[in-house]
């Protein structure tokens, strides 16, 4: 049995109660029962819990999701949400949530045992994926080529600092942007803007390469000749999760100016 330590967040003491015995009846170990987001911070450091069965709808400062949310991007614990509520907006809150389940009352014995080893399979899975995108970002970083992964849709998920340099400023990777908003490609010859290869990807799911005479806006409009292509990121199954891009300057010398001029 996986998960086998949980904290529960239930405002409810009779629904805690209930949780409680089921899960010892189950074979599961309760490390610990509060109704307050505040006291499931405080016990998820302390009595570091495999999982934890979390309220949605608990009352003071912070509710269940928000707890639920500060829970796992300062513990890395997993989370199952509990609540009687089916509203549509409160579910696509809880949904956000990264290594979640949803568990609606009333359920069964089997229904809490199968949400808590899915929460729990769901957080094995995306931590192994998160160790593998930040081994292959300490290598990206390395490159003197600029790297920008994004999502399906375009929206920037990775820029190294080569690439960071390159566009000629600081692009915070906090809050999505679309790599539309940072990367403008123009014709050295008219000026017009060309197809941003990312786009061409986006449609033809191939890889796209940059036209010879491409030349990037930076962020203090400096026109920099640049080459280089853009490719889809492939699953195992062949789908496309997302694309790379890869830009450098199309000359040494190009390269040497733009430096200078970002230094002065």
């Amino acid at each position: 049995m996986s998960g086998n330590n949980v904290l529960i967040v239930e405002d409810d003491n009779i629904v805690a109660n209930l949780i409680e015995m089921r899960l010892k009846k189950l074979g599961y170990t309760v490390v610990g029962v509060t109704s307050s987001g505040k006291e499931a911070l405080g016990l998820a450091a302390s009595s570091s819990p495999d999982i934890i069965i979390m309220d949605i709808n608990i009352k003071g400062r912070i509710d269940g999701i928000e707890t639920a949310n500060r829970i796992i991007r300062e513990f890395d614990i997993p989370i199952v949400y509990l609540t009687g509520d089916q509203d549509l907006k409160t579910f696509e809150r809880a949904k956000a949530t990264d290594d979640c389940e949803y568990l609606i009352k009333p359920f069964k014995d089997t229904d809490l045992s199968i949400a808590i080893e899915l929460a729990v399979f769901k957080h094995t899975l995306n931590r192994v994926a998160r160790d593998k995108l930040n081994y292959y970002q300490k290598i990206f970083h390395c490159f003197s080529e600029g790297i920008i992964t994004t999502d399906i849709s375009g929206y920037i998920e990775y820029m190294n600092p080569a690439a960071h340099q390159l566009v000629g400023k600081r692009v915070s990777t906090s809050r999505k942007r679309h790599l539309g908003e940072i990367v403008k490609i123009v014709s050295n010859s008219n000026g017009k803007v060309i197809e941003n290869p990312v786009d061409r990807v986006m449609k033809d799911k191939e890889t796209a390469g940059i036209p010879e005479n491409a030349v990037l806006v930076t962020g203090d409009s400096t026109r920099v000749p640049v080459e280089g292509f853009a490719a889809p990121i492939r699953e195992e199954d062949g789908t496309v999760s997302g694309i790379m891009l890869v830009l450098c300057p199309r000359s040494h010398k190009n390269y040497l100016n733009f430096i200078d001029k970002q230094i002065s």
